[in-house]
């Protein structure tokens, strides 16, 4: 699923942020820009505190040199 996914089935929440790593960045719907730069990420997880603050969290893979 990706991140493009998620916020169509989210559309009433109040919040949503993108996290990535250690930290966590709010989704701007007025901002095209910064929707179409996360839109393909693949979801690692999604993660709500009370139903309105939703966090996104983008699915992180190790590479090694070389691959």
């Amino acid at each position: 699923m990706t991140v493009k996914d998620v916020i169509k089935l989210l559309k009433g929440a109040e919040t949503i942020a993108i996290g990535f790593g250690d930290q966590a960045i709010r989704i701007d719907f007025n901002d095209s820009m910064m929707l179409s730069v996360f839109s393909e990420y693949l979801v690692d997880s999604i993660v709500t505190d009370d139903g309105k603050y939703y966090e996104i969290n983008i699915a992180m893979k190790p590479m090694k040199v070389g691959a």
